[in-house]
């Protein structure tokens, strides 16, 4: 037998599965030796994004329904 890792979009590849989580993987390719189940090739693929960080600035205006001020503003 013979499998590829495949390209999905919005995925990348990470590895071969290795444990309970993700599953253990047989090989990529080989020969199958009995009969029935020989095991499951498992590729563990993560979603492909960048983490980005940005800094907000913000005021809080406290005030009734009025439109009172009741507490000075804060500024986070």
């Amino acid at each position: 037998y013979s499998t590829e890792q495949l390209d999905v979009a919005g995925y990348k590849f990470l590895k071969m599965g290795d444990n309970d989580t993700t599953g253990v993987s047989i090989g990529r390719s080989g020969t199958l030796t009995k009969p029935g189940d020989n095991g499951t090739v498992v590729y563990v693929y993560a979603p492909d994004y960048t983490q980005t960080t940005k800094t907000i600035n913000e005021t809080i205006n406290y005030v009734d329904n009025k439109g009172n001020v009741i507490a000075d503003k804060a500024t986070a």
